[in-house]
This record gives structure tokens, C-alpha cells and sequence, in this order.
């Protein structure tokens, strides 16, 4: 019973003490965060500053519980690494919550004209810093129309691009979108259209482990007047190394640096080569689990996936037997056909040493083994059903290969890869 009184006592003091402390810490806090916002935003603009060619210019406005600030920098364009004359009119507008320590940003970028962007480049950021943080800070743009001509005769046009990045707590990568509804690539007398292109790659880190994904959809693909689409393809890489993985990542840095410098390469390729056991050693897995793709033939449907077993000494002597692979594929008879003549065609070609010729002379050379190529295509196709490589079902071929324990098998039956090839009679293919 006294024991109880004490309790109550307590809590009669301490029950007020606690609410007042909340209530202060409610009204106070926000103030030091506004300062500690406009303090940072105005080191960002003294940053600026140590660079004469750069002239930025600020507004901030801070309320008790809210802020907002705009910062201006003209950036020309030698800074930024681009070899053309201009500049470019950078503005970020930022509005903040100083109570729930949200931010709401959007960068405007403008210059890019004289780059093939048209319009000016509008980037909108939304990040949470407070006690829910981490659970993300994006990154997007909207309507962006793109035409760049580079001095080779290829050029590319983007239509309505909309695109979204997606950073956690520690600003690490978690997902990037793009959605181009109209998308038009020229390269030489070759010509591509893709309409309502639509992609996605994201990206996990848990338990020192590393989750990748990569969705690609799009309405239609038209090339050498064929028309190709609708096609979806689901990707994902599972089970690479965290740790392993930030220690290669400087060393592909040093490799684009010293791309030209054959000796510099040698050495990081031998400390990747060093790495690499360790990004495979937690059984990493590489899945196709949804293909398909509609062809002028008819669906192509198909999954694949390809793992390296569990080991705790992975290394290039051995990675052959861990490694473990299945593909299922289903095809219009039509395009198994069309894909043979594609590679007899590539065959007649370095034959002739004219991979790189115009396409009127290959044209010329093709159309003089068009009757040959048909009938050995066909022929091929014939032997492959004979020994049961391909199977009929109505107008599609299938087959499903594995690859276990260093065996090759299309559908059952041990095989050499060079079986399924025909001789072209040239070394190596």
C-alpha cells in the first residue's frame, strides 16, 4: 500500500514534468532546425562562391515551423566537362518542414538547347530526414523531349520522357524508372522506332547481400520495315557479395579511367580477378523469369535461370562445376527459320570480309546465296527435329536446355554446343 502511494507520488510529479518537456521540445526544436537548414543552404551557396566563374545568388525565408529558399547558379558549360560554347541556369527551389523534417525541392535546369533538350529540364525531390528517414528520397523529371545529332551520322529523338530515382537513408540507390513514349534512333541508313518504351531497375541491400531487378516493356519495335511488339522482359540478379561488391567498384572506376592504357588494365584486371570469388560465393542467381516478345512470325515465350552453387572457395578452376543453368524457350517456327538465315548471313559476310561494307553491296553478295541459304536452313531445322534437339508443337519449335556438373542437355540429350552451329568455315565459329 505505501509502495503504491510512492508510485503515485512519483507520477504526480513526474506525469506533468514529461508532458511539459514534450510540449517544449515540440515548439523548440523546430526553431534550431530552421537554423540549422538556412545554415546549410547558405554553405551550399559559399561553396558556390570559391569559384570565380560561378556567380550564385540566394533567398531564404524561415517561419517557425516551415522554410523555404531558392538558390541560382549560372554553370558554364567548360566546367561541366562539355566541349560546346553556353552555359547552364541552374535554380533549386526548396520548401521544408522543420516539424515532421520533410523537404520538397525542385531543380530547374535550363541550357540544355544548345545540347538537343528543348525544353528546360525539371527535376522534382521529395526526401524525409526525421525519425521515418530512410524511406526515401526521390528524384524526378517529367516531359523532357530530347533530339542530340552527334558528329557521326546517328542520332536519337525522345519524346515525353518521364523518369523517377529512387535513394534511401544513406542516399544509396534503390530504384530508377523511365517511361518514353515515343523513342526514334537513326544509325546510318539503319532506322529504329520504339513506342511507349517502359523500364524500371531497382536495387536491395539486406543481410550483406545484394538484389537487383530490371523490368523492360514496351508497345512496339519497328526496324528494316518489321514491326515487333508487344514485349515484356522480367529480369532479376540475387545473391552478389555487399561487401565484395564496394570493394569492385572503384576498380571498373580505374578500369574506364585507364581504358587507353594497356599495361594500367592488366594490373585491375588481375584485382578484379581477386574480387570475384568473393562477389560469387553466396550462391548468386541470375533469372529471366518472363519473356515474351510477339515477332511478325508469332510469341516468343520464354524463362531462363543460371546459379553458381554455395562454396565457400569459389575460383576460376572450379566455377564450371558449380555452375547450374536451364533455358525453356518456345518459338514461331518461322522466327527458329528467320534466326538461322540471320547467322548464315553474318557467316556469308566475314566470309567476304564485308560486315562493314554499305548495305547495297551486302545485299548484292547475300542475294546470290539466297537459294543456298534456304535450303541448308531448312535442312538444319530438319536434323535438329531428327535428333531431338527441337521439338513440333503446331507452328512452334521448343526445346529446354541444362547445363549441371560440366553436361550440356537439350532436351535430355547430352550435347556440344558446337553440334547446334552450322559450319560456316571460318575459325573460331
Amino acid at each position: 500500500m505505501i509502495k503504491n502511494k510512492k508510485v503515485k507520488k512519483t507520477l504526480k510529479i513526474l506525469t506533468p514534468l514529461v508532458v511539459v518537456l514534450f510540449i517544449s521540445s515540440f515548439f523548440i526544436y523546430p526553431y534550431f532546425v530552421g537554423k540549422i537548414i538556412e545554415e546549410s543552404f547558405k554553405g551550399v551557396e559559399e561553396s558556390f562562391k570559391q569559384n570565380k566563374n560561378i556567380n550564385p545568388a540566394s533567398s531564404f525565408e524561415r517561419s517557425y515551423f516551415s522554410s523555404k529558399g531558392t538558390l541560382s547558379i549560372d554553370l558554364p558549360f567548360e566546367l561541366a566537362k562539355i566541349d560546346q560554347a553556353g552555359s547552364l541556369k541552374t535554380s533549386l527551389e526548396g520548401a521544408f518542414n522543420h516539424l515532421f523534417l520533410t523537404s520538397s525541392n525542385k531543380l530547374i535546369i535550363q541550357g540544355f538547347k544548345e545540347l538537343g533538350i528543348e525544353n528546360p529540364l525539371e527535376i522534382l525531390i521529395k526526401g524525409n530526414y526525421g525519425p521515418l528517414a530512410g524511406i526515401h528520397h526521390e528524384f524526378k523529371v517529367a516531359d523532357i523531349n530530347l533530339e542530340a545529332t552527334p558528329k557521326r551520322p546517328s542520332s536519337l529523338e525522345a519524346k515525353g520522357v518521364k523518369a523517377s530515382l529512387t535513394l534511401g537513408r544513406d542516399f544509396s540507390f534503390k530504384k530508377i524508372s523511365f517511361d518514353i513514349p515515343h523513342l526514334l534512333k537513326r544509325e546510318g541508313v539503319m532506322e529504329y522506332k520504339i513506342d511507349n518504351l517502359q523500364s524500371l531497375f531497382y536495387s536491395s541491400s539486406d543481410w550483406g547481400k545484394i538484389d537487383s531487378g530490371l523490368s523492360l516493356s514496351f508497345d512496339s519495335v519497328s526496324s528494316l520495315e518489321q514491326n515487333f511488339g508487344p514485349g515484356v522482359l522480367d529480369l532479376t540478379l540475387r545473391n552478389i557479395d555487399a561487401k565484395a561488391y564496394q570493394d569492385l567498384k572503384p576498380i571498373l572506376g580505374s578500369f574506364l579511367k585507364n581504358s587507353s592504357n594497356q599495361a594500367a588494365l592488366i594490373q585491375v584486371a588481375i584485382k578484379a580477378m581477386r574480387v570475384l570469388p568473393r562477389l560469387l560465393s553466396l550462391a548468386p542467381i541470375l533469372e529471366i523469369s518472363r519473356l515474351n516478345f510477339n515477332t511478325p512470325k508469332g510469341e516468343l515465350m520464354g524463362h531462363a535461370a543460371f546459379q553458381l552453387k554455395k562454396d565457400d572457395d569459389v575460383n576460376f578452376s572450379n566455377v564450371l562445376d558449380l555452375f547450374n543453368a536451364i533455358v525453356d524457350l518456345r518459338a514461331p517456327k518461322g522466327a527458329i527459320h528467320e534466326m538461322i538465315l540471320q547467322y548464315q548471313k553474318v557467316g556469308i559476310l566475314m566470309k567476304a570480309n564485308l560486315l562493314t561494307s554499305t548495305p547495297e553491296q551486302q545485299k548484292k553478295v547475300l542475294d546470290k546465296e539466297k537459294d543456298k541459304m534456304e535450303k541448308e536452313a531448312q535442312e538444319l531445322i530438319k536434323k535438329y527435329i531428327a535428333q531431338g534437339h527441337l521439338k513440333e508443337e503446331g507452328n512452334f519449335y521448343s526445346f529446354m536446355a541444362t547445363y549441371q556438373q560440366r553436361k550440356l542437355l537439350l532436351n535430355g540429350k547430352a550435347i556440344n554446343f558446337g553440334e547446334l552451329m552450322p559450319d560456316l568455315g571460318i575459325p573460331g565459329i
